[in-house]
């Protein structure tokens, strides 16, 4: 049996912008170009601007973007 400590901790937010990425796994030239595009979206329609914003006005918040690949 594995050893284990359970122990409390500040609480913390989340903020972020996720996308699920449609190329199949092994495709990485297509899992790269859907990384860049995303990428690009959120810094040029503001989403990521207004995700660093947020998180600075947050208290004990990280600050998060999040690429699903789906199988």
């Amino acid at each position: 049996m594995s050893n284990y400590q359970i122990t409390d901790q500040s609480g913390f937010t989340i903020a972020s912008v996720g996308v699920e990425l449609k190329s199949d796994y092994t495709d990485y030239a297509g899992i790269m170009q859907e990384k860049d595009a995303f990428t690009n979206t959120v810094k040029s329609n503001g989403s990521l601007e207004k995700l660093q914003t947020a998180s600075k006005k947050m208290a004990n918040s990280t600050l998060s973007m999040k690429l699903t690949i789906t199988r």
